[in-house]
């Protein structure tokens, strides 16, 4: 018998747990720790930049959580570490510091900030210079890896001169646990980067080198799920034969905690949402082929990697919980102009207590909820339409809100993806568990031609984990 430790490296907090590796199901110890990381970066507002040695603090932080939690007997049955972290964005560092104890200070001219998947410093001009992959799943995009790397080579040649090796902050992390002489990445986090080809597994180099790439900086790239090496010396208790997996993507991380399966799907509801579903990489029958017309807008469907033969089919919207809670901010403003205590958990239950029955209401009106654009269509705004006189109250508002927040992630999915294969939806998400109006109108509404279950939660932690199990 011996213990699973996934770990998930997210943009605010780092957080762990372990499974016992015969019955997954069950969580031993989770914790989970805020890092406090972010980089003010003064006269440039649209850089955003992480300081990774705070990053690996917050790591050593949860695994000594996790240590007092287990006992030293526990911690030496560790057998597996899956490990997966925010995706797209890029750090680097020289290779001859990677043997350093994991909870020792590196040097800055030893390892750079972490520049993150929200960095903006590619403007849309300097994107458009760049050649276009036709195999890549992702269209280049600021924050993306190799759009920065591009970027620096162009604006800040000398920084990159100082370094020899790049990859995300799990590949970093994974690099520095097994004390890897050169860089290893999945071609999850491969695909997040762009320019890589899912199908065949490799960088589009002919594309690359018309961009003038520095390939010295391109990891090598293999499978999710592969062991990737043995964990060098012994951490908070860990046993330094305990293998590491190669860093996985916490986008396919998350959905594997969910355990779905072909014909099941998950949307994940917080501050933004998500719908995904696994196809076989041989099935193409459900995706739907792009359409080339001028003026089109871009898939919003992007098809990366997941495990084993499978891809991940997935929407990614913008706009998800934040703008409900942007409505309820905007009516607590209101209503202070004349009850100046009022809270926002007053606003919330007046709105989910004082709610229409869901089946009764007859009103037609549209909520599109695009207040924040969507990465395919960054200049879209928000609108409210087809208006009847028994509409105007807050909650009926408050219902088509949350009816339009998920409509629109959901023709966001049919734009590449059939959704008549899909019988069963795993909901997950805080905005499902707090608001009782995305609960009725997913049900209801939205996607009442498919058995809906709420008990599941997206973790990419403990996905991390799972995989990590599958080897």
């Amino acid at each position: 018998m011996g213990y699973l430790l996934g770990i998930d490296i997210g943009t605010t907090s780092t957080k762990a747990l372990v499974i016992d590796e015969s019955h997954a199901s069950e969580i031993l110890t989770c914790h989970s720790c805020y890092a406090d990381a972010q980089i003010d970066i003064e006269k440039h507002a649209n850089y955003n930049e992480q300081d990774v040695n705070k990053i690996v603090a917050s790591i050593n932080e949860v695994l000594k959580k996790i240590s007092l939690d287990l006992g030293t007997d526990k911690m030496a049955q560790i057998s597996k570490i899956g490990i997966c972290g925010q995706m797209h964005g890029c750090l680097f560092w020289k290779k001859d510091h990677i043997s350093a104890s994991f909870s020792t200070f590196i040097e800055p001219d030893d390892v750079s900030n972490l520049i993150t998947w929200l960095d903006a410093r590619c403007d849309v001009n300097f994107i458009a210079s760049l050649p276009i992959s036709k195999t890549s799943p992702m269209s280049l995009s600021t924050g993306f890896g190799c759009a920065t790397i591009l970027w620096l080579k162009k604006n800040r040649p000398e920084f990159l001169m100082k370094y020899d090796c790049s990859g995300t902050i799990a590949d970093y992390v994974v690099s520095r646990l097994c004390h890897l002489a050169e860089p290893i990445m999945s071609t999850q986090n491969a695909a997040s980067w762009g320019y890589f080809d899912s199908h065949a597994k490799t960088w589009d180099r002919k594309v690359m080198e018309l961009a003038n790439f520095p390939m010295h900086f391109l990891p090598k790239v293999i499978t999710p799920c592969t062991t990737i090496g043995q964990l060098k010396n012994c951490l908070h208790g860990i046993s330094d034969n305990a293998t590491v997996m190669v860093a996985m993507g916490d986008m396919q991380c998350s959905v594997m905690s969910c355990r779905i399966v072909p014909g099941e799907a998950v949307i994940n509801l917080s501050t933004s949402a998500q719908l995904s579903t696994v196809l076989k990489q041989s099935d193409q029958s459900r995706v739907k082929p792009d359409k080339e017309e001028i003026g089109r807008l871009p898939n919003p469907v992007i098809k990366v990697p997941y495990f084993g033969d499978y891809d991940l089919m997935a929407s990614a919207s913008l706009n998800g919980g934040a703008v409900f809670a942007n409505f309820v901010e905007m009516l607590m403003n209101w209503t202070r102009q004349f009850k100046p205590d009022v809270t926002v958990d007053e606003i919330y239950q007046h709105l989910l207590n004082n709610n229409p029955d869901p089946n009764l209401q007859g009103s037609i009106m549209n909520f599109v909820p695009t207040l924040n654009g969507e990465r395919h269509q960054p200049e879209a705004t928000a609108s409210l339409n087809s208006i009847k006189r028994s509409d105007l109250n807050f909650p009926t508002i408050a219902r088509s809100l949350a009816r339009g927040i998920l409509e629109n992630l959901r023709s966001m999915f049919e734009a590449g993806v059939a959704l008549d294969g899909i019988r069963h939806l795993w909901a997950c998400g805080g905005a499902f568990a707090k608001n009782r109006l995305f609960r009725e109108e997913l049900e209801n509404q939205v996607f009442n031609h498919v058995t809906v279950s709420f008990d599941r939660n997206a973790d990419a932690a403990y996905g991390a984990a799972l995989a990590a199990n599958e080897h």
